[in-house]
């Protein structure tokens, strides 16, 4: 009696654990693959059919993108890496024909595509630190700090830089350090952000030879902007709130709210990245904002990172009212990046790891990659169940 007792107070114990969040995550984890492009990757861009990223010294390009299959599984094949010596890359841009290479020590490096140098010396600005580097429009602009430690706003001109009077009004010229740039048609708009200090930032308006503060924001800093193709620009600020942006004005999206009905700045930590998402089967669009230390107090979750998801509608403009994780849907007719119902696989990859930008390939499934803070370089396609795709390191 006393050993059937033991068995069944087992077996109890058993099935209770196993019904547990903590234990029902555990059997969902997937193993993170070894990245074959490691460390802290950059931005990812594509120039005709290759697309590049750069990972400490070494740029790493994919040739014949277009192309790129899913189902491949020597994929290592592909990719091409070189050490151009010229030391540690911090950010790629392109005009669609060149490649521009931002390394730490504040020089502007030119290259062809087939990455033959375009000019005997870097570009530099004597006086000056670049410090962040944008595409937009074909057009490459940068800040920099002076050896009198003001702040500058600057483009590409051939292989030189010329520098954009800024007006900020009465605001402290430091913080034109830039978040982003881009271009809706009609004018260029910048986010900017203080240098030094956690806060801090603006929106500017104007082209290459003026701009002005539209938006002026102390206490929440602006971390993101992006112009939605055919439709709305919008910024995003350190809370989470996301803001429509045009040449007049700055305005909070005050109908946005989380799944649990709470203001959305409550809810997550806004890391600054805005990517537009298209569904390679619908053409349907997604926002995806990267999330960076969300804390949920629960027995399976402790920090929250990865990325968010809202619809966009066909005009252009953000059309639903809650950002909700990847894999979860609150009608039958939502989309996700991964499939619904799969949200704990979000969970326990990407959605544990800090996002840097996103790159959707232009190939049949329009493939979305990821460079992350730390975790390396990753990508979005099927894997070990060839139905659905799933995050992990790209090998």
């Amino acid at each position: 009696m006393r050993k059937l007792f033991y068995l069944l107070s087992v077996l109890f114990i058993f099935n209770t654990a196993c019904n547990d969040p903590v234990f029902y995550s555990v059997s969902v984890q997937t193993k993170i693959e070894p990245p074959l492009i490691p460390g802290s990757p950059t931005n990812i861009l594509a120039i005709n059919n290759r697309m590049f990223l750069a990972s400490g010294t070494e740029i790493n390009y994919y040739e014949g993108i277009n192309n790129y299959d899913e189902r491949n599984t020597n994929l290592a094949d592909f990719w091409t890496k070189e050490n151009l010596g010229i030391g540690r890359i911090i950010q790629l841009a392109s005009d669609n024909n060149i490649l521009y290479i931002l390394t730490e020590d504040s020089k502007l490096y030119r290259y062809s595509q087939a990455l033959e140098p375009m000019d005997e010396n870097p570009i530099t600005l004597p006086g000056h630190s670049f410090n962040s580097m944008y595409s937009a429009n074909n057009i490459i602009f940068l800040s920099s700090i002076d050896n009198d430690e003001k702040s500058h706003i600057l483009y590409v001109s051939g292989n030189e830089v010329k520098e954009i009077i800024v007006n900020t009004g009465d605001s402290d010229e430091k913080y034109m350090y830039l978040r982003g740039v881009v271009h809706n048609g009609a004018n260029y708009f910048f986010c900017i952000k203080d240098l030094i200090s956690r806060n801090g930032g603006g929106i500017l308006v104007g082209n290459t030879s003026f701009a002005s503060l539209i938006e002026d924001n102390y206490t929440i800093p602006f971390m993101g902007i992006l112009h939605i193709d055919g439709g709305d620009t919008i910024a995003i600020n350190r809370n989470g709130v996301i803001y429509t942006v045009n040449a007049n004005e700055v305005t909070p999206i005050t109908n946005i709210i989380n799944n649990n009905q709470t203001p959305l700045s409550t809810r997550f930590n806004s890391n600054g990245v805005l990517f537009v998402w298209v569904d390679h089967n619908t053409g349907s669009r997604l926002l995806l904002a990267g999330r960076q230390e969300f804390i949920e107090y629960s027995t399976s979750v402790g920090y929250r990172h990865g990325y968010l998801e809202i619809e966009i509608g066909s005009t252009g403009s953000i059309s639903g009212t809650s950002f909700r994780e990847p894999g979860l849907a609150l009608a039958s007719d939502e989309i996700s990046t991964i499939p619904l119902g799969q949200n704990e696989l979000f969970k326990s990859t990407i959605g544990k790891i800090p996002v840097k930008y996103f790159f959707q390939a232009n190939n049949d499934t329009k493939t979305l990659f990821a460079s992350t803070q730390q975790d390396g370089f990753w990508s979005l396609k099927p894997r070990a169940n060839p139905i659905f795709r799933e995050w992990n390191a790209e090998k």
